[in-house]
Parts: C-alpha cells; sequence; structure tokens
C-alpha cells in the first residue's frame, strides 16, 4: 500500500517517515504480486538519491540478497535488482558490504558476492 502511495505522489518519498515505513517491511519475499511493485519503487527511490534513502542503502543491499536467494521471486525481478546492488555496494564501501554480509547466510553471500563482483 505503501509503495502505491509513493507511485501517487513521489513527494512522499522525501518524508523520512513514509521511507522509513516502505522500508521497514522489506523484503517482501512470499506476495509475488506486491513484489512487482515493491522492488521497482525500492529502486526508483534509491535512483532518486534522497536524503530519506540514504539511511537505508545497507538494508536495500540485504533486501536484494534475499530477493536473489528467493525462489517465489520471478529471475527477471532478480535480473533487475542486480545494477542496483552493484551500486548500492559502491555506496556503501566495503566496511557496509561486510557489515551486510555478516548478517546473510552462506548461501545469501555467496550469490551476492558473485552478483556484485
Amino acid at each position: 500500500a505503501i509503495s502505491k502511495l509513493l507511485g501517487q505522489d513521489i513527494n512522499l518519498a522525501r518524508e523520512p517517515a513514509v521511507v522509513n515505513l516502505f522500508m521497514s517491511g522489506l523484503p517482501l519475499l512470499n506476495d509475488q504480486e506486491e513484489a512487482k511493485e515493491v522492488y521497482p519503487r525500492m529502486a526508483q527511490l534509491l535512483r532518486q538519491g534522497g536524503d530519506s534513502m540514504k539511511r537505508h542503502h545497507p538494508h536495500a543491499l540485504f533486501v536484494c540478497a534475499r530477493v536473489f536467494m528467493t525462489e517465489d521471486v520471478k529471475e527477471e525481478m532478480k535480473r533487475g535488482l542486480a545494477p542496483v546492488a552493484k551500486t548500492l555496494a559502491s555506496q556503501i564501501g566495503k566496511a557496509g558490504v561486510q557489515a551486510v554480509m555478516a548478517k546473510l547466510t552462506e548461501a545469501e553471500r555467496a550469490t551476492l558476492a558473485r552478483v556484485i563482483g
């Protein structure tokens, strides 16, 4: 629902409370219909680069890693998130990536490492 609101009024992306609420609901792994809306919206918010999203970059990379390993998420969606993950990794730096990796399973770490190079 929050993703749809952001789609109707992108100015809401400047509101930290809205962005925090949106990001706190991720990763969304079991609802394919909602995932079609949510992950492109997350990518859009990240591209816009607002201050409200910067603090969520590590969590967004974590979300990408979880999505890459989730069977219920379509391959097209995963391919679309790969460049997002690469950009996030470069933005948060080595220490940030290591902090995210520490929260992942071994398989998720291996997949994320492969995706971000």
